[in-house]
């Protein structure tokens, strides 16, 4: 049965039921001063139900392939398990396999990648056409999340220990195509190598992705199926947000610099709405319940509005790099200051930018949760609330400075406006964070989240132990012990996020072992490693009581269970900081 399109009143009638914005009445009852029964809401969740419904129904019944080309590269799940064998490889049984590949879509998929179209996707892989490289790296991704009686007493986050070194074999150089696969592949395992704390393994599937992107002529030869051609572009600005991650983390050089002319993805439902066979337009095919009047349909594209952010991200560890570089007593005050204000313009601008539609409203997490775009949209909005944090954390240092003795900039009248624009952002993430863990099918769950949570309690800190309000006090409190939880949660997942939880450990120590409490604030190399390299160990400046070596391929099931406390101890000692 359709679902009802038009309000009661028309549908009695027989009446077309047309509404001339999307807040008001169809026209016929403003008319006659009736109630329009069918809100706002009901009417564009109708449309795209029936519509979806139509394009599963025009899906063909055979295998779903993408057009055979030099992109795109077919396969079959036979491979997967005859490449087992010879590996000596157990493999989760088939319907195991298909739980994690949904769970994959549910938990990660969209948040810190978009590489794949969900329906002919999850069709592929059901009859078994997708590349044996790209099953394994998400099940060896995503097999943390699965609550399967086959995975019964094994840790979650240990799961995937021995496929990862098998899908990192099956990364050969030799055998490797110039394909959209190849770059899915080394962004899945690069994401795979930095849960591990892989750091050397991330940078080379970063640029290997990097390199096969620019073989392939990407963004600007796309294909001539609509389909595929928005599946290269959210691809390809998969590869290019990575590469901004991976070179800004680690102090590297870009592969590429940001082109304003380059196409953005489509919004997400309409991308997931796509079929293969449909001709490319130069013009935009969208149903105006997708989008706003006025506004471009791809600016309602939530990936899409994460290209910004992600140039802005390189901008601020940009200046946060040059500052840590200078003496705080000398540093070039105008210099920075400007380049503070150019880089908060682009995040206003960014913000005020924003279509209605991707405001963080409770309106608009509903209406995306409905959707199953939830954790997407948070996912957009704690980025921005996060690079906005790391662009004023150095203000943090100076205002609370005594006078120019201790920094040239204590007497600004930016430090302190600065620093509670910090304050501000610090709170939101931890804010939407606990939001997305108390929302049915919004739980934030990918290991980001930690490095994030990590940065926002150590604010968090700054006000519980230099504050001198009572309130802020209190309320810094609540949300370490909130924060505490998020991480605790996480950490059963994810093994690199003991790398985390040591940082924020080893900096609370620093703060009480610091002469002046604020010393531990100044933006200098120590601070840059804790606030940006979060691939890499952070130790005590003045001791090497929590040096651990997590780097490179050490961080092993045996290195981890060594050094990472227990639940209960991880509990009790973050806990004793705010009691």
């Amino acid at each position: 049965m359709r679902p009802a399109s038009a309000c009661k009143a028309c549908r009695e009638r027989k009446l077309k039921c047309s509404v001339q914005s999307k807040s008001q009445a169809c026209q016929f009852c403003q008319a006659q001063n009736l109630e329009c029964s069918l809100s706002p809401r009901d009417r564009v969740l109708a449309r795209q139900e029936h519509r979806s419904k139509r394009i599963l129904a025009a899906q063909p019944q055979s295998p779903i392939q993408s057009p055979k080309n030099d992109r795109h590269q077919g396969s079959n799940t036979a491979q997967l398990f005859q490449g087992a064998a010879k590996l000596n490889l157990k493999l989760p049984p088939i319907e195991v396999c298909n739980e994690i590949v949904d769970l994959y879509f549910q938990i990660l998929h969209d948040k810190q990648h978009s590489l794949f179209h969900y329906p002919t996707f999850i069709r592929a892989q059901r009859e078994g056409t997708v590349p044996p490289i790209i099953i394994l790296a998400i099940i060896t991704y995503t097999a943390r999340f699965s609550n399967h009686s086959y995975f019964k007493g094994v840790e979650r986050r240990y799961r995937g220990q021995e496929w990862s070194r098998a899908v990192k074999t099956m990364l050969n150089i030799q055998d490797m195509e110039v394909s959209i696969t190849t770059m899915q592949a080394c962004h899945l395992i690069g994401s795979l190598a930095i849960s591990e704390g892989d750091s050397r393994m991330e940078s080379m599937c970063s640029t290997i992705a990097n390199r096969t992107a620019q073989l392939l002529g990407l963004p600007h030869r796309l294909s001539s199926d609509k389909l595929e051609r928005e599946l290269e572009l959210r691809v390809w600005w998969s590869i290019y947000m990575f590469d901004v991650w991976s070179a800004s983390s680690r102090g590297l050089p870009r592969t590429f610099t940001l082109d304003p002319t380059w196409e953005w993805p489509m919004d997400e439902v309409a991308f997931n709405q796509l079929t293969y066979g449909t001709a490319a337009h130069s013009h935009e095919d969208f149903d105006e319940d997708l989008g706003l009047r006025g506004i471009h349909p791809r600016k309602l594209s939530m990936w899409g509005q994460m290209i910004p952010l992600t140039d802005i991200k390189s901008d601020v560890f940009t200046l946060n790099e040059w500052t840590a570089s200078q003496n705080h007593l000398t540093i070039d005050e105008n210099r920075l200051l400007r380049s503070v204000a150019e880089i908060s313009s682009k995040l206003a601008v960014w913000l005020h930018d924003l279509p209605p539609r991707l405001h963080n409203t409770p309106e608009n997490l509903a209406y995306f949760v409905d959707l199953g775009f939830g954790t997407t949209f948070l996912a957009l909005h704690v980025g921005y609330h996060y690079h906005s944090m790391l662009l004023y954390y150095q203000f943090l240092h100076e205002a609370e400075s005594s006078g120019p003795s201790e920094c040239l900039l204590s007497s600004s009248p930016y430090a302190r406006d600065y620093a509670e624009r910090c304050k501000f952002h610090a709170t939101s993430i931890s804010d939407i964070l606990w939001t997305g863990s108390q929302t049915p099918r919004c739980e934030c769950l990918w290991m980001l989240c930690g490095h994030m949570l990590v940065i926002s309690s150590s604010v968090h800190l700054h006000t519980l132990l230099l504050g001198d309000d009572e309130e802020l006090i209190n309320q810094a409190r609540n949300y370490l012990e909130r924060n505490f939880e998020l991480l605790l949660r996480l950490q059963s997942y994810w093994p690199g996020i003991f790398l985390s939880t040591t940082r924020l450990r080893v900096f609370h120590k620093a703060c009480l072992r610091a002469a002046r409490l604020n010393d531990t604030f100044r933006m200098d190399r120590w601070l840059l490693n804790m606030l940006q390299e979060h691939h890499e160990a952070i130790v005590n400046e003045s001791t090497n009581d929590d040096q651990v070596d997590v780097t490179g391929d050490s961080l092993s099931a045996a290195n981890m269970s060594a050094h990472s406390p227990s639940s209960t101890e991880f509990r009790s000692e973050m806990y004793s900081w705010i009691r």
